[in-house]
């Protein structure tokens, strides 16, 4: 890969380093992209069809793009596997989840309670709706739904949560928590794939470009030093 050899635009406007500034973004693109001296040897290749200052910030924009995107990715990723562990402890439940998410009058609390909240439950049983339906259990935890009405007069909310209920918020989907779970997984996979094909054009892109990198690292680094010496 060839360079610019025209760094003539970093041009000094006062007793400060004009340099500096420049040598910080190169910097930084050096270490996002792993040059090391060890790598390279210094060159004089040249190309003048193109700025410095020009070459420097598409190089920037781009790995800008790249990280914006990863980021995103990751998150979504993180996000998926978040609802799939949530949703997986309702796996069993066989019923289509907007019947009981889209309700008018009646709102389903997904979430888990200690079993000792569930035995306490029992000291409630003269209010139909301190009902705790258990989806599945682990050493420790009840998990599953118990329903609020709007016109809630003994505030079912509240004595949940003095149970110590935690509630889960699961995204309005439509399909059993299986079917749902399947097309997560599906969406997890090409996620995945999404990020190792980004990860390949990102490595093609630092080949493409770290040796031109490098060789206006040195070329700034250089002036920049020279004009350090103008102090001594």
């Amino acid at each position: 890969t060839e360079v610019m050899n025209n760094s003539s635009g970093f041009v000094p406007i006062n007793e400060e380093n004009p340099y500096a500034v420049n040598l910080a973004r190169l910097t930084e693109i050096m270490n996002s992209f792993g040059i090391t001296d060890k790598k390279f040897k210094k060159s004089n290749k040249s190309v003048s069809e193109i700025s410095a200052e020009e070459f420097l910030g598409n190089v920037e924009n781009k790995l800008h793009e790249f990280h914006r995107c990863r980021d995103d990715l990751l998150i979504a990723a993180q996000e998926t596997d978040d609802i799939m562990t949530s949703l997986g402890h309702f796996k069993e439940l066989n019923i289509e989840l907007s019947e009981i998410t889209n309700t008018e009058f009646v709102h389903a609390r997904f979430g888990r309670l200690p079993k000792t909240g569930t035995k306490k439950l029992d000291m409630y049983s003269d209010n139909p709706y301190a009902a705790f339906f258990v989806a599945s259990s682990d050493g420790e935890y009840d998990w599953g739904i118990y329903f609020k009405p709007d016109d809630d007069k003994r505030d079912i909310d509240r004595l949940f949560a003095s149970l110590f209920f935690e509630r889960i918020e699961i995204p309005q989907y439509s399909g059993t928590p299986k079917d749902i779970l399947e097309n997560l997984r599906r969406v997890k996979s090409d996620i995945s794939d999404r990020i190792e094909k980004l990860g390949s054009e990102y490595k093609e892109f630092v080949s493409l470009n770290e040796h031109a990198i490098y060789i206006l690292y040195n070329q700034v680094k250089n002036k920049s030093n020279a004009f350090d010496l103008r102090h001594y």
